[in-house]
């Protein structure tokens, strides 16, 4: 039997080399032709990273499945955004980035004990990665959409263990009147939030931009964050 399996391998004709690369071109040609915010886009860049992962180029897969997560974000298809952000995790559970967006995700749907999981994951690679200061004005945004006292004092904590007192203080003092859905006009400026880039939100801070206030005018193009849909 063992002889027969390796005379089977052994005629079983060789993998092209080159098929990963013949494919990742295809799928590049597609997206030059495809419109921004396409279904199809965002499939593609998830099928581009799943192809990276089998050739077991990890770092690469991880650029195009955060691209796709963007793609889906915009296209409010936020299900599929949580569900390539867990993949992305399962690869590296330090994500920083996909940590926050499940983060955003949870606290925009009000599913705020699922929010609390996240965000202690969040703080906590954060921490580890030494982005403290950038998570603290992730979190800091969060505190604008959450209207709940013992979320908003649970995200003051977060803070402090951020380093970030001052922002604590804040936080606890700026509830807002609900907390927003999907459904709502004012999910927009969570998903802007979500999708901002540690850069991104650097520039934002620099440029005095108030984030809890949907963005209705364009932006210079050195500020090339996403815009909600529909301005």
């Amino acid at each position: 039997m063992l002889d027969f399996l390796k005379k089977l391998f052994q005629d079983s004709p060789p993998v092209e080399a080159d098929v990963t690369e013949r494919r990742l071109s295809a799928i590049a040609q597609r997206l030059d032709q495809l419109h921004v915010g396409s279904p199809e886009a965002a499939r593609l860049l998830n099928r581009a990273g799943d192809l990276e992962l089998a050739a077991g180029n990890r770092d690469e897969a991880l650029k195009y499945y955060g691209r796709s997560v963007d793609a889906h974000m915009e296209l409010r298809q936020f299900d599929a955004a949580a569900a390539i952000c867990r993949k992305m995790l399962r690869l590296v559970p330090d994500v920083v980035r996909a940590r926050c967006t499940l983060a955003w995700l949870s606290l925009g749907k009000g599913l705020l004990d699922m929010a609390r999981e996240e965000l202690t994951e969040y703080v906590a690679v954060a921490r580890k990665a030494k982005s403290q200061h950038l998570a603290a004005q992730q979190l800091r945004l969060m505190g604008a959409y959450v209207h709940d006292r013992k979320f908003l004092e649970f995200l003051a904590e977060k803070l402090r263990e951020l380093g970030d007192g001052q922002g604590a203080e804040a936080v606890l003092a700026g509830a807002v009147d609900a907390t927003l859905s999907p459904e709502s006009p004012g999910w927009d400026p969570v998903v802007f939030a979500a999708l901002l880039t540690p850069e991104e939100l650097e520039q934002a801070k620099r440029k005095g931009l108030n984030l809890r206030e949907r963005i209705t005018k364009p932006l210079d193009e050195e500020f090339p964050i996403y815009r909600p849909p529909n301005l």
